[in-house]
C-alpha cells in the first residue's frame, strides 16, 4: 500500500512484532449484498467504500487488534492513517489488487489476539467481470478459518448466488476443510413481513435451499448491516450524512419492536446458541437514543441504549459467534 493518510497509528498499536492472527475470515456475496456495509458496522464508522453498486473493486485486508481506537483505520504498510478518500483511492487504484489495513472491531472480545477479515469484490458484476477471477486468484492463495457469506434477502435464490454458492464458497469450502461457513441473510429489514414474508419462514426457506446446494445444518444468521452500521457510528460519534440521520428515529422504532426476533430466527448448533444468548442483554427496555440526547442526557449513559438496539440488527450474534470460536481455538492450542 503507498503512502497517505492524516497521521501515525498510536505506539501501544505499533511496537513489537505482531501477533499472527488467531482467526482468518473471508466474507464473499453478490454486488450491492452488503458485504462492506458489515465491515463499516463492526469498525462503527462507515471507512469502507459501500453503494448499491459494485463498490469493492479488490481484496481489502482488515488485521483487528484490540489496541487500536474504535473508528480508525491505518495502512499497514507504514502505520499512516487512512481516510474515507484515501479508501475510495486505493480501491479505485487498478495498480493493486489488495489493500492492508489495520484497524479494530471494538465491540468484539480479542483475547490478545489478532483477527483478519478479507472483504473482496462481488464476482457477479456485469461492469466489473475481473472481479471473479481476482476473488478466484486470492481463493487459491489464502487459507481461511471462517467462511461468510452474505445474502440479500430482497433478491434471494438467484441464479447469481447459485453460481456463488458453486463457483466461489464451495472452492473455499474445498480449500479449507476445517473452516466454519456461515451464511448471513442480510436486508432482512425490507422484508414485508404483514404481507408475505414473516422472518421464520424467510429463513426456513433459506436453510431449505442452502441444503439443496450441497450444505447440510447451514448456519444462517439474519442480519440487517446497514441499520447495525448507523447505530454504530452513531454511538461513536462518527458522521452520518443527512439522509443516515434521518434514519435514525425509524431504525429505532423498527428494532424496538423486534424484540429478540432475529436472534430466535437465527439456525446455528444449540451449544453456540447457549453460550451466545449469554452474552446477549437480557430483557427488553424501549431505547430510543436520539432522542435521550436530545434531551441532553449524558452521552454515556445513552451508549447502552445503543448497545440493546445493535443487538437487535443480528450483528450482535455474528460477534459473539466469532468470539465463541475465537475462545475456542485459544483454549485448543493452549492444550497443545
Amino acid at each position: 500500500m503507498r503512502k497517505g493518510g492524516t497521521g501515525k497509528r498510536p505506539e501501544t498499536a505499533s511496537s513489537g512484532p505482531a501477533k499472527a492472527p488467531a482467526l482468518h475470515i473471508l466474507l464473499m456475496g453478490n454486488m450491492s449484498a452488503g458485504k462492506s456495509t458489515l465491515v463499516n458496522a463492526l469498525l462503527g464508522r462507515g471507512l469502507l467504500p459501500s453503494a448499491n453498486a459494485a463498490t469493492t473493486a479488490k481484496i481489502f485486508r482488515l488485521v483487528s487488534r484490540g489496541d487500536i481506537p474504535a473508528g480508525k483505520l491505518y495502512a499497514a504498510a507504514d502505520g499512516r492513517e487512512v481516510s474515507k478518500e484515501d479508501i475510495r483511492k486505493y480501491n479505485g487504484d487498478g495498480r493493486d489488487q489488495s489493500v492492508e489495513l489495520v484497524g479494530c472491531f471494538s465491540s468484539m472480545a480479542h483475547f490478545g489476539r489478532d483477527i483478519c477479515l478479507y472483504d473482496t469484490p462481488g464476482p457477479n458484476t456485469a461492469l466489473h467481470k475481473g472481479h471473479g477471477a481476482i476473488l478466484r486468484e486470492f481463493i487459491a492463495g489464502q487459507s481461511f478459518s471462517h467462511i461468510l457469506c452474505v445474502l440479500d434477502a430482497t433478491v434471494h435464490q438467484t441464479d447469481d448466488e447459485k453460481s456463488l454458492l458453486a463457483d466461489y464458497i464451495a472452492a473455499a469450502q474445498s480449500k479449507n476443510r476445517g473452516a466454519k461457513v456461515v451464511f448471513l441473510m442480510n436486508k432482512v429489514d425490507a422484508l414485508d413481513e404483514e404481507r408475505e414474508d414473516p422472518l421464520p419462514e424467510v429463513m426456513a426457506s433459506a436453510g431449505e435451499w442452502l441444503k439443496k446446494h450441497g450444505f447440510s445444518e447451514p448456519i444462517l444468521l439474519p442480519v440487517m448491516a446497514k441499520a447495525a452500521y448507523i447505530l454504530r457510528a452513531g454511538a461513536n460519534r462518527a458522521d452520518l450524512s443527512k439522509d443516515e440521520r434521518r434514519e435514525l428515529p425509524d431504525i429505532t422504532k423498527r428494532l424496538n419492536a423486534r424484540q429478540g426476533e432475529l436472534f430466535a430466527a437465527a439456525h446455528m448448533p444449540a451449544a453456540a446458541r447457549k453460550e451466545i444468548s449469554q452474552g446477549l442483554e437480557p430483557g427488553f427496555n424501549y431505547a430510543r437514543p436520539h432522542i435521550m440526547l436530545l434531551l441532553g442526557i449524558p452521552f454515556k449513559v445513552v451508549s447502552g441504549t445503543w448497545a440493546r438496539l445493535v443487538q437487535e440488527t443480528g450483528l450482535r450474534t455474528l460477534e459473539l459467534l466469532l468470539e465463541y470460536d475465537l475462545r475456542r481455538k485459544i483454549e485448543l492450542q493452549g492444550r497443545i
